[in-house]
């Protein structure tokens, strides 16, 4: 069963800002581009990176209203991933 992280249970750095999701989501779409540059797409490309932040900071688009922010940007990381094709990464 996996354990999903609640909020006052984030590390500090989260908590305090001094990298919040937006940067956290900013830098899992750096290293897909690079993937994709290296290896190409596959059908599920950026589902492992998705369910590892889901899990590691907690996916609830029904908690409080940092958790439903946190959820919002990595739906939209997925929705990313999704619509993602070679003339993007060029």
């Amino acid at each position: 069963m996996t354990h999903i992280m609640r909020i006052d249970e984030m590390p500090s750095f989260i908590k305090e800002g001094n990298m919040n999701m937006s940067n956290i989501i900013e830098n899992t779409k750096r290293k897909l581009i690079a993937k994709a540059r290296k290896k190409g797409f596959t059908e599920n490309f950026g589902e492992k990176e998705i369910n590892n932040l889901k899990n590691k900071y907690g996916y609830n688009p029904y908690g409080t209203e940092e958790e439903r922010s946190f959820a919002e940007q990595i739906q939209e990381l997925e929705r990313w991933c999704w619509n993602l094709d070679l003339s993007d990464i060029k």
